[in-house]
């Protein structure tokens, strides 16, 4: 089985870790267009495409015809396909950092993995450090962990360092701005009174505790969907929400590591 990797925010770590997220909405790319009916005009259903898991295509709401795309600068036609398919294994790649500890018998480097969703307060960035040291050179600093190191991107994270496995249960294709209440609250959308708070802002939908952030009014909404919105924008910037794109809606659950976890992706 080939072993897929998936980027979370560290918010949305925490959210899978804690239970509160079993979805998580991806932005098609190419975003999807049908021609169908009429190479000089798209089909007015292009606004009701639709993805068949059983076929693994996405379907055109007025012509019927499986979307197709052509790559920039080729002579050749592709289907628009979700990344991941229903009953994938994914390791979620998050903001991590590695302690190295040398070189085992045969060769590797021995590496401990720290990951920034859940950690305990006590690490701090720090460029005092080098690599091998064993110990921090950052004196007086008594909240700086041992070694301390910059956290790094989840883009480079190897699949041994992943902590976290999900079994993809199911895909549909859908408009960012049509997601639901009940559907926000699956990618993780919590309500602050049942962790607390009360009389903040009127508003108790979040998508990540106020206290750890410089904005908290900028995190919370009277509808799950509206405190989504926020998450949306600052994962893909402030005008994303106006632009609706289509989506792939994947539903996922927790699972083990599988044995044999194939090729990273």
């Amino acid at each position: 089985m080939s072993l897929k990797g998936i980027i979370f925010t560290t918010e949305n770590v925490k959210a899978v870790l804690e239970g509160r997220k079993t979805r998580t909405s991806r932005i098609i790319k190419p975003q999807p267009v049908c021609h169908g009916r009429s190479l000089a005009q798209q089909c007015i259903g292009s606004k009701l495409f639709s993805y068949d898991a059983v076929a693994d295509a996405l379907y055109c709401g007025e012509c019927g015809n499986i979307v197709e795309y052509s790559p920039e600068g080729k002579n050749y036609v592709k289907q628009i396909k979700p990344r991941y398919k229903i009953g994938d294994i994914l390791c979620v790649k998050e903001t991590y950092a590695a302690l190295y500890y040398g070189k085992n018998k045969d060769g590797k480097p021995i590496d401990e993995y720290f990951y920034k969703a859940g950690f305990e307060d006590g690490w701090q960035d720090c460029d005092l450090c080098d690599i091998r040291d064993t110990d921090c050179k950052g004196e007086g600093n008594t909240k700086c962990f041992v070694p301390c190191r910059k956290w790094k991107s989840p883009l480079f994270m190897p699949k041994e360092a992943a902590r976290i496995f999900l079994r993809v249960t199911d895909i549909k294709a859908e408009r960012i701005n049509d997601i639901t209440d009940e559907d926000a609250i699956a990618e993780g959308i919590f309500n602050i009174y049942g962790y607390g708070y009360s009389g903040f802002n009127k508003a108790g939908w979040v998508y990540v505790d106020p206290k750890e952030t410089k904005y908290p009014n900028s995190t919370t909404g009277v509808r799950p969907r509206q405190a989504f919105m926020w998450l949306w924008m600052k994962i893909h910037g402030q005008g994303a929400w106006a632009l609706n794109d289509w989506v792939w809606a994947y539903k996922f659950e927790r699972c083990e590591k599988p044995h044999d976890d194939g090729q990273s992706a």
